[in-house]
């Protein structure tokens, strides 16, 4: 998966299929603003949506250092009212929240909860959300840098590409590795 959004919808559709969780939505704080910002989401009616329209600053009080001062960096909490856009929409359920960790830093939460079955958290439910929210940081981290690198590359290629000199790139033994030329005549000898 080489697109944000594809993953982040991934992600949200294998948690609701294959650990037979009702809702899950995956939030990302955005580094600039720490804005916590909707990706993808499980709405009341069961189905996958995009929920890029969620934002929510993050204050003193919030919910997500309640996770962040968990042991886990998760908490599960029970016989809680649920919500949907700051409306109640059911009462006694559970919920979890879970931090994407990097491996140093929240970067986001992912939240489940049980609207649909009303079924009762399993045994191991924080401890699940918990190997999620980190796995799934690492992951999101890996794919930001690796899509952060081919940008930086590209970047790189158009300006040796405008670059009207030969350039040659060398070894530390001084060893030719590579050239560039906007045109193959300014070679003496051939490649």
């Amino acid at each position: 998966i080489n697109d944000m959004e594809v993953l982040y919808a991934s992600m949200v559709r294998l948690i609701k299929e294959s650990l037979d969780i009702d809702r899950v939505a995956v939030f990302i704080i955005d580094p600039k603003t720490g804005i916590l910002k909707g990706t993808y989401g499980v709405g009341p009616d069961g189905n996958i949506r995009a929920e890029h329209d969620y934002r929510e600053v993050i204050t003193d009080q919030h919910w997500t250092h309640d996770v962040m001062n968990s042991p886990i960096r998760t908490y599960l909490r029970e016989n809680i009212p649920l919500y949907e856009k700051g409306i109640q929409i059911a009462d006694g359920c559970w919920h979890t929240g879970s931090a994407l960790w990097n491996g140093q830093t929240a970067i986001g939460f992912l939240v489940t909860d049980n609207l649909l079955s009303r079924k009762p958290p399993r045994s191991y439910q924080a401890e699940i959300s918990s190997i999620l929210g980190n796995t799934y940081g690492h992951l999101i981290h890996l794919k930001q840098t690796q899509l952060t690198l081919a940008e930086s590359e590209e970047h790189h290629r158009i300006l040796l590409n405008a670059i009207p000199d030969l350039v040659f790139r060398l070894d530390y033994n001084g060893n030719f590795l590579d050239f560039h030329s906007s045109k193959p005549g300014d070679l003496v000898a051939p490649p």
